[in-house]
């Protein structure tokens, strides 16, 4: 991790395949399980091809590196397939889940959150620092990190945006 001087920032990579190694084994042995099926019902060795690279690519965030940046423009996500920003003004909900924290642009839950805002996978050794942070650049927005996602997660009342 790395913290700047001049302002508060953090930079770490989480690698979800390398610490899960069974569940990689499992979920690679599914893509080419997947990309042999359709090689066999077609014959087609470029479709096979482009089966597993939609696979690799839809399950992109466990299968490679995520690396995160936070500063006091928002957070930063990218990996080899995607990069995502989300900046502080558009946060309405923070919450802290087992696996890390999830920072949404929606003010109440929905289904539509699995595919909008961030979900940060926080690293073992430093989660107490990840979250003091955010801590730190959202309190003087009026968002506070709650420890369940419910639906009176609603922090932001500044914002009557409800997107």
């Amino acid at each position: 991790m790395a913290e700047g001087d001049n302002n508060i920032q953090m930079e770490w990579r989480v690698h979800l395949a390398r610490s899960q190694p069974r569940r990689t084994a499992y979920t690679i042995g599914a893509i080419l399980l997947c990309c042999g099926i359709v090689f066999v019902a077609s014959s087609n060795i470029l479709l096979a091809g482009i089966c597993g690279l939609l696979l690799a690519a839809a399950l992109g965030e466990f299968l490679f590196p995520i690396h995160y940046r936070i500063d006091e423009k928002g957070v930063h996500m990218r990996n080899l397939l995607s990069f995502r920003f989300l900046p502080w003004s558009d946060v309405r909900r923070c919450y802290r889940g087992p696996s890390g924290i999830k920072l949404s642009p929606l003010r109440n839950r929905s289904w539509r959150e699995a595919f909008r805002g961030i979900h940060i996978w926080l690293p073992a050794d430093e989660q107490e620092r990840v979250v003091d942070l955010i801590r730190a650049l959202r309190s003087s927005q009026g968002i506070s990190i709650k420890d369940e996602p419910t639906d009176t997660t609603v922090e932001n009342d500044s914002n009557t945006d409800t997107r």
